[in-house]
């Protein structure tokens, strides 16, 4: 049997949310990280959009980080039961996305230490007041945070909180 494998580089990145879905989920999968400049020269021209993360599984190859996710999502976790879940799933996940591609473009502007408070105040505070509000809408009679069941979402939103306590604890605190 070939066990599935996942390939991205020696970090968390866009990969991360993807390796906490499949340990939490117990599937067994190969983690193989690229970590030379040679190995990324060879396999670049073999990936079909030029970039990591993809996933290989039975011979299928799946490349983008969110359409692993939302691939994922839907054969290992209970979360998406219609058509519904599915689009609140891809929505907040999408948003998450967003969000978090602009705090790594913060964490890499030259000087960022230096505007840590005022991007707190004026766009991380409101943004997880977005998603708090947009995850409690959607739970229904749930007390989790988004509906019931553990899906690909959950490690999203993990990530990306985790990120946040990385370099603006008192922010996730509140």
């Amino acid at each position: 049997m070939n066990r599935s494998r996942l390939t991205y580089f020696e970090l968390r990145g866009r990969a991360e949310a993807i390796r906490v879905l499949l340990h939490a989920t117990q599937t067994e999968f190969e983690d193989r990280r690229v970590v030379s400049a040679d190995e990324w020269g060879a396999l670049k021209p073999e990936l079909p959009f030029g970039g990591l993360p993809i996933f290989e599984t039975g011979g299928v190859l799946v490349c983008e980080s969110h359409a692993i996710l939302r691939y994922l999502g839907k054969t290992l976790t209970l979360g998406m039961q219609n058509d519904l879940d599915c689009s609140r799933h891809d929505a907040a996940q999408d948003a998450i996305a967003t969000f978090q591609e602009d705090l790594w473009r913060f964490n890499w502007t030259e000087g960022y230490y230096d505007h840590l408070e005022s991007y707190a105040k004026a766009t991380l505070e409101p943004r997880l007041k977005m998603l708090s509000t947009w995850f409690c809408r959607n739970r229904g009679a749930s007390s989790q945070w988004f509906g019931a069941e553990f899906g690909h979402v959950d490690c999203v939103a993990f990530c990306f909180l985790d990120e946040i306590d990385a370099f603006f604890p008192a922010v996730l605190a509140e």
